[in-house]
């Protein structure tokens, strides 16, 4: 596939040994959707490109909670911060992307070798989180 980059096969092991459905992004990150019921589903990714911290291999597992169309109002960016207070894992940030759209993340920065089932443990927190940001502060199930 012409542009698509490199991607990590433990992440596709772990995710396949489960029976999760995903696809890879041009980046070579994976993308998964998970039903959330009532009516509501969530887009998480799962990066490939791994990074070290103090001897550790990380990874990241996020997902996208808000987006603006300009920057996030004061309201808005203290819930967040106030909601990051109450995580036990985690943490929101603000990305602009090509568009300038300005994008609430919720991100977990996980060891790159979890079993499959901690991975899952961790993409179910991740995107139930943002979905209840999405949920609170959003507009309705966008992402």
């Amino acid at each position: 596939m012409f542009g698509l980059k490199e991607t990590d096969p433990r992440v596709g092991r772990a995710l396949s040994q489960l029976e999760v459905r995903y696809e890879i992004t041009s980046n070579g990150d994976y993308k998964v959707i998970f039903d959330l019921g009532n009516g509501r589903s969530q887009v998480g990714f799962i990066t490939s490109r791994t990074f070290e911290f103090a001897g550790f291999e990380l990874r990241e597992v996020y997902s996208i909670g808000l987006r603006s169309f300009g920057p996030f109002n004061v309201q808005t960016a203290n819930a967040l911060l106030e909601h990051n207070e109450q995580l036990r894992m985690g943490a929101w940030g603000v990305v602009k992307d090509a568009q300038d759209n300005y994008l609430a993340i919720f991100t977990a920065k996980v060891a790159a070798n979890l079993s499959g089932q901690e991975l899952l443990s961790v993409i179910a927190a991740v995107l139930k989180t943002a979905d209840e940001v999405e949920r609170e502060l959003g507009i309705g199930d966008v992402f």
